[in-house]
């Protein structure tokens, strides 16, 4: 009985001290923190721009030439399809800022349309008689389609980059010469002349200058210079190190006079350069004879980054 008990409390013992390592494994593990599984942050990607390359630029959109000096109860502007293009060199002044600057050509499509009466004015006929001078327009058309070849300065503030997606936004000037200019007139004009002084109304007397239905004339170009502000707003997208695409806004708003020329009096008709001067605001090319003719330009833009170096 006592060998029982004894080899009792040994195989206890042999037990517990068996136990009690396997406990404090358990315990350390336990305690030991167990691994996050929260995934390791990559390292930001570096903002890497174009220091300096080339570019090209093409837009479409709403061009109108047009003039508030004329009487809106006659005349009607109408805009139509303009275009223009641009190819250049960039630099980059700063990661934020390039100049731009370039060559290219742009045109405006636009017409004027005018029906009615002009104000009368009173003149002088040929035989030095006074006359009251009235003009009417029916169905009165000028379309004007001006070609130029345009150099742009561009300043442009944005984030471009061939890393990530930017923006831009441009402002500059931009000088065009008028290389083509294609007028078409339709319509007819008449006038007549009363005499207050005899109480009669001359019409239809082509010896005088009154005329019926008489063709428009072009006689007038616009002036060849222009200046322009321009502007932009659009983002850009890295197609790769060397392309960078841009896409946006663009608008040219006219700041020189391209009209206010003096009218050109083609024959020697039967009527006075102060009868014709005054005619041509309305038989002419009435945007090149009147103050204050101004273009404008809207249009969509599309153009691309060639990239030479990055920084």
């Amino acid at each position: 009985m006592k060998r029982i008990l004894i080899t009792t409390c040994l195989i206890f013992t042999f037990v517990f001290l068996e136990a009690n390592p396997l406990s404090s494994k358990e315990s350390d593990a336990s305690e030991t923190p167990s691994i996050s599984a929260t995934p390791v942050m990559n390292p930001p990607r570096r903002y890497i721009y174009p220091e300096w390359g080339f570019f090209i630029d093409g837009s479409a959109g709403y061009s109108l030439i047009s003039n508030p000096n004329l009487s809106s109860s006659i005349w009607d502007p109408k805009g139509n399809l303009g275009a223009t293009l641009y190819f250049g060199y960039f630099h980059t002044i700063n990661p934020n800022m390039r100049l731009l600057a370039g060559l290219g050509a742009s045109y405006f499509t636009s017409s004027i349309s005018g029906d009615g009466e002009a104000p009368q004015k009173e003149f002088k006929d040929i035989d030095n008689d006074t006359y009251t001078e009235t003009l009417t327009l029916s169905n009165a058309e000028t379309r004007q389609i001006p070609i130029y070849v345009s150099i742009p300065l561009i300043f442009e503030y944005g984030n471009v980059s061939i890393t990530r997606p930017g923006y831009y936004v441009d402002f500059g000037l931009k000088y065009s010469y008028m290389v083509n200019n294609n007028s078409q007139l339709s319509g007819y004009y008449s006038t007549k002349g009363t005499y207050q002084q005899w109480g009669v109304t001359l019409e239809d007397v082509e010896e005088l200058g009154f005329y019926s239905e008489r063709d428009l004339e072009s006689n007038t170009n616009f002036k060849r210079s222009d200046l322009a502000v321009l502007g932009g707003v659009g983002i850009t997208l890295p197609i790769s190190s060397v392309v960078i695409l841009k896409l946006g806004l663009v608008a040219n708003l006219g700041l020189l006079d391209i009209g206010n020329n003096k009218p050109n009096k083609s024959d020697s008709g039967p009527i006075t350069s102060d009868v014709y001067n005054y005619r041509a605001k309305y038989i002419d090319n009435t945007l090149a004879v009147t103050k204050g003719t101004r273009t404008k330009y809207f249009g969509l833009e599309l153009g691309i980054y060639i990239n030479k170096q990055l920084k």
